[in-house]
């Protein structure tokens, strides 16, 4: 009996280095599988990239810029401000004056009651974010006085859409183009004068030099 426990004894001492290994095969190969699952987690979880409808809010920019210039010569150019601003966080930007805000103030700040407006204007290039809800165009303007004379200019708006979908301007300033440089009176070239023969030196007779007079 005690031959035969000694022997068990034995044999498991023989099978530990075995089952020692199993283990941390099982082990190494379940940290494995736990590590995939975790990576395949990881990527499913990930929030995809935004799309990007820059591209689109460019040329929606550009539409509503175009329509807020043909509101102002069918409505005149305070309408047409009124309309396309914001109504709350719509802002004006002129030189020498505090910005002006808000639809009404706005509209009674560029009310002239000309129609069509004086001031007409045209996009040149506009810019967007990914989101498709933000950007700005910038052109060129022209006013036409009653006398006939003009001023032109750059102009600069930013453009933000609504709940409703529409694009409504934030904020619009524009500058002065310089004057134009006075031209310089023409002039025509001076004649060429020609250079004056040197005069002939006539000395007086010496004393001791003959006179040509007798």
């Amino acid at each position: 009996m005690n031959i035969v426990i000694a022997s068990k004894v034995e044999q498991s001492r023989l099978d530990r280095p075995g089952r020692l290994r199993g283990l941390a095969m099982t082990a190494l190969l379940g940290a494995v599988m736990l590590a995939a699952c975790n990576q395949q987690g990881s990527t499913t979880m990930r929030a995809p990239l935004p799309e990007d409808h820059s591209a689109q809010a460019v040329q929606e920019i550009l539409a509503a810029d175009r329509a807020f210039n043909e509101e102002a010569k069918a409505k005149g150019v305070g309408q047409a401000f009124a309309d396309f601003m914001d109504e709350k966080d719509g802002m004006l930007i002129q030189g020498g004056t505090e910005p002006i805000r808000g639809r009404d103030a706005i509209f009674n700040a560029q009310n002239d009651n000309l129609v069509p407006s004086p001031l007409v204007w045209s996009p040149d290039q506009a810019f967007a974010g990914k989101s498709g809800d933000f950007g700005a165009s910038w052109g060129h303007w022209k006013y036409t006085r009653p006398n006939g004379s003009t001023a032109t200019g750059k102009y600069l708006t930013v453009w933000r859409k609504n709940a409703d979908g529409k694009w409504k301007g934030l904020m619009d300033t524009g500058v002065n183009d310089p004057p134009p440089r006075p031209q310089a009176p023409i002039t025509s070239p001076a004649p060429e004068t020609q250079p004056l023969p040197p005069a002939e030196i006539v000395q007086p007779p010496g004393p001791n030099q003959p006179s040509a007079h007798p």
